[in-house]
């Protein structure tokens, strides 16, 4: 599988949207498609400049799905506070 279908085929699954409406949108961006492949990052870059060509579901989903990972990212931190010994001072 050449970059182009693996960034077509990442970013379908991602967004839940089908092959074909990617594959139609990358192909009218195809400078960016080369800069994401290039960067090594493509389907982040992808969706994050190419946004106003998902469908506002899509991008709500995509919005939820952050606040939920950073949720648990604070709560991963916290407990990792709470399990350190604390500092005894004589």
């Amino acid at each position: 599988m050449n970059n182009q279908k693996r960034v077509i085929h990442e970013t379908a699954c991602r967004t839940g949207l089908s092959v074909k409406v990617i594959s139609k949108i990358i192909s009218s961006q195809l400078g960016l498609l080369r800069r994401a492949i290039v960067s090594k990052a493509p389907v982040s870059v992808y969706i994050r400049n190419v946004g106003t060509f998902i469908s506002p579901d899509v991008n709500y989903h995509l919005i939820g799905l952050q606040h939920c990972t950073r949720a648990q990212n604070k709560i991963k931190n916290a407990n990792k506070i709470e399990d350190e010994d604390p500092l005894e001072f004589n």
